[in-house]
């Protein structure tokens, strides 16, 4: 066993260790820049990710914050229907009150509204 041990470590001492380090370097460089390579498109690819969600979320604030005014004028619409109805009748009068508010007023409320929703068209895109 002696002698395999002595024979081994003459083996390894007796080897050009200088060039194997010289030729090994190269060899090493291009791991290394092979694995940062793909480290590095990763890095892009969750960059163009992020950059994308921080797009997105923009948009979508910008659109929520531009249908407050159609939302709200679409309530009033409502509102307004309802109070159009002839609660003095009894019964379930809304449908009258509806048609009674569309013939008055529905003209000028549907160019109103179509006004409001055509400016936020921009951000719907």
């Amino acid at each position: 066993m002696c002698d395999e041990l002595v024979w081994s470590l003459d083996a390894i001492t007796g080897l050009p260790w200088l060039e194997i380090i010289k030729a090994a370097g190269p060899v090493a460089t291009a791991f290394v820049a092979f694995f940062a390579l793909k480290n590095w498109q990763r890095q892009d690819k969750a960059k163009r990710q992020a950059d994308f969600l921080d797009q997105l979320t923009e948009a979508v604030h910008t659109f929520i914050a531009e249908m407050s005014k159609p939302v709200a004028l679409a309530q009033f619409i409502k509102i307004s229907m309802e109070s159009h109805a002839p609660t003095w009748e009894g019964g379930d009068q809304s449908m009258k009150g509806i048609i009674a508010y569309i013939e008055k007023r529905g003209e000028e409320n549907s160019k109103r509204l179509l006004k409001a929703l055509e400016a936020v068209q921009p951000s719907t895109i």
